[in-house]
């Protein structure tokens, strides 16, 4: 498994961060706290490598939903200004993809949709951002 991190998973106030199911656990706590994570959602653990915990976190983090591409894309537009993520890419398309900043980090979200048996393969992306973007220098 490629899951790293060392936080409990609680979020402040005793809540749980989001649960996931994988094939090879049913049932694991992913230890960030700062991305919405669909209802029902399935962790592809072998795509996904995790480098921190809860709202500071770096890697990418690779889910199965069982939803329609449109309203998991409508999910994410929505839902990541609830954890201070603000929106600045989309391109929707058939592979639909969208950008965040949140302080020093950058996050990008990939829907896409499953080649068999519908649902979609969403793979979010958290990167530092480089000192000299932040500063209007690229």
């Amino acid at each position: 498994m490629a899951l790293g991190g060392c936080a409990s998973g609680q979020l402040p106030g005793g809540a749980a961060g989001p649960e996931l199911k994988t094939a090879a656990e049913p049932s694991k706590q992913l230890p960030i706290t700062d991305i919405p994570i669909p209802a029902g959602a399935r962790l592809d653990a072998e795509q996904s490598l995790v480098m921190g915990s809860q709202d500071r976190w770096l890697g990418r983090v690779v889910i199965r939903v069982d939803m329609p591409p449109t309203e998991v894309f409508n999910h994410f537009a929505k839902d990541m200004a609830k954890f201070g993520w603000i929106r600045t890419l989309t391109i929707h398309s058939r592979v639909s993809n969208m950008t965040f900043t949140r302080a020093d980090r950058v996050a990008l979200v990939q829907i896409e949709p499953a080649s068999f048996g519908g649902g979609v393969t969403v793979w979010i992306t958290v990167a530092l951002v480089a000192q000299a973007a932040r500063n209007g220098q690229v």
